[in-house]
């Protein structure tokens, strides 16, 4: 296809091409970009630079194309990653600040980020949860803490409360610092799904008085702690950071 543009009484012959732009510079020069070329107004008389492909430049160009956007993708997995992180560190000081406030536990009841050795049949395992309550020497109650999709974790904490000890931890809870998933490990029932279902130090203590040692079934025991497994390879790593 021949165009031609007309500016200030003078006109500009182009060449046949399927796809162009065109920029006007100042009174005179036209410059006509191309895909593939730039014509250049012949009545300004200078000469733009060579913009030839090659094979070469061709492929080089296509490689920076393709780490810029492996360049943009990675920053934007890093801004969310920074998010859930802020978003998570919110959560856990939210449920702390509850936990000793409003339910009056003492700080040195809670223990934050507590690590725990599981044994499989063959491999073995450091794990951690974010909060443990313990009462009188003994395990009361782990807490999970997420961003969102609580009912994702819940099978977690489960199997957690149940492998991680040599007796079966009363009470698993998963929340996001409003909802909550609170199982009684003992009555194997879910016993409320707002966090203020959560006991306080009182009702923890009374129920701690009467407390016998259940150990998970053997049978049960090993798939329990391969769910365990298999979710701490998923956790966040800012989990396992100070509250």
């Amino acid at each position: 296809m021949v165009f031609h543009v007309e500016r200030s009484s003078r006109f500009f012959d182009s060449m046949a091409c399927s796809t162009w732009n065109v920029a006007v510079l100042g009174d005179s020069a036209i410059y006509i970009e191309l895909r593939n070329h730039m014509l250049y107004n012949k009545y300004a008389g200078s000469k733009p630079p060579s913009n030839k492909f090659t094979k070469n430049n061709r492929k080089e160009a296509i490689d920076m194309d393709k780490e810029e956007r492996e360049k943009k993708i990675k920053e934007k997995i890093e801004q969310e990653d920074f998010v859930e992180m802020m978003q998570l560190q919110g959560v856990r000081r939210s449920i702390w600040e509850f936990l000793t406030q409003q339910k009056v536990f003492d700080p040195k009841e809670v223990e934050i980020d507590p690590q725990f050795k599981i044994v499989l049949s063959n491999c073995e395992a450091s794990v951690s949860i974010d909060f443990i309550i313990t009462i009188s020497s003994l395990s009361f109650m782990v807490i999970r803490c997420v961003q969102s999709a609580i009912e994702s974790w819940e099978r977690y904490v489960v199997a957690f409360a149940r492998a991680v000890k040599d007796y079966q931890i009363p009470y698993a809870v998963v929340t996001d610092g409003e909802n909550a998933r609170i199982y009684n490990m003992l009555t194997g029932s879910l016993e409320s799904d707002t966090i203020n279902g959560l006991p306080t130090h009182q009702e923890a203590v009374e129920q701690m008085k009467d407390f016998k040692k259940m150990p998970c079934p053997p049978k049960r025991l090993e798939k329990e702690k391969r769910i365990i497994y298999a979710f701490e390879g998923i956790k966040c790593p800012t989990a396992k950071q100070d509250a």
